[in-house]
């Protein structure tokens, strides 16, 4: 399984202004690490939970379609599926028609599933043979993240700036903040692809 990001988002859970609020960074001084700080705060919560903050688009390559009828897409939330393409027998790209699947955005995880009296297209033995193009994130917007993931964020970025580089030897350090794991908790999918 591989997963693409084709379209990254536009912003981040964590502006700026905020992280510098949060951290009561008046100056302008190290506005360039503290954007850094944002940003690797965002892969670190992601990764953590397997969530999409902000609105992305992922191509989720795939060497079949599942046995069974319906399969949960990584990534949650799930906004809409774009397109499923797949290498058919004779070794050609086709497009599967969105009247043969049916697409769960209301789920916990989102899901593709058959649609009623269809089944999946015979496809070429190939490690990538199905390419399902999908948009996932909370939306558009810091506003729309749910506010324990913001806060997260906050913690973990005022962590990082907080401990750079190596630490003196004696002095005990927390990898990540305490209370980050409790505050993220609640959104980590330990069940990633079988919900």
């Amino acid at each position: 399984m591989g997963l693409t990001q084709t379209v990254g988002p536009d912003v981040e859970p964590v502006s700026l202004a905020d992280a510098k609020s949060h951290m009561r960074v008046t100056t302008t001084d190290e506005n360039d690490l503290i954007t850094a700080l944002i940003v690797a705060a965002r892969f670190h919560i992601e990764a953590a939970t397997g969530r999409q903050m902000i609105t992305a688009s992922w191509e989720w390559s795939l060497p079949c379609f599942p046995s069974h009828d319906t399969f949960a897409v990584p990534l949650p939330p799930l906004q809409s599926v774009t397109h499923i393409k797949y290498t058919d027998s004779n070794g050609d790209e086709q497009t599967l028609a969105d009247t043969v699947y049916d697409v769960d955005i209301v789920s916990r995880r989102g899901r593709i599933g058959l649609a009623y009296g269809q089944s999946w297209p015979s496809i070429r033995n190939d490690m990538n043979a199905v390419r399902i193009t999908f948009v996932a994130g909370y939306g558009d917007a810091a506003s729309d993240i749910p506010a324990n993931l913001i806060h997260a964020h906050k913690l973990l970025i005022e962590h990082l700036d907080r401990f750079r580089g190596v630490v003196a030897e004696g002095r005990r350090v927390t990898s990540v903040p305490t209370g980050l794991a409790n505050l993220i908790h609640p959104f980590i999918n330990s069940e990633q692809f079988n919900e």
